[in-house]
């Protein structure tokens, strides 16, 4: 929680509660090795604020079943090319929120266009 960011009449419980939610919940992320102190505020100032906005229970389903859709795709990959190729995305599934994001947002900027 960047100092700018903090309420000074926030106590330290509720200022505990808001880093354990941000932090140590289903999802997290890992921006220790940014090189300087100025990308890892950055970084965390970011973060903080998209987990701030509220994500649309239509968008959860929609990333939900394109990560089902992944690992059909990769059990489909190991039944049929498993003897041939090697491959695997064991655990590469949760990629498919970025990359849902990523085509949606960049599919809305292009249309615009």
């Amino acid at each position: 929680m960047g100092a700018e960011n903090a309420e000074s009449t926030a106590s330290l419980a509720e200022a505990s509660d808001v880093l354990r939610s941000l932090y140590c919940g289903t999802m997290s992320a890992e921006f220790s090795y940014l090189e300087t102190e100025e990308e890892r505020e950055w970084f965390a100032r970011n973060y903080e604020a998209i987990h701030r906005e509220p994500i649309a229970d239509e968008t959860k389903r929609a990333v939900a079943r394109e990560m089902l859709k992944s690992q059909a795709f990769d059990r489909f990959l190991a039944r049929h090319f498993g003897k041939d190729i090697r491959f695997g995305a064991k655990g590469a599934e949760s990629m498919m929120a970025f990359f849902y994001e990523l085509f949606t947002v960049a599919a809305s900027t292009f249309s615009r266009a």
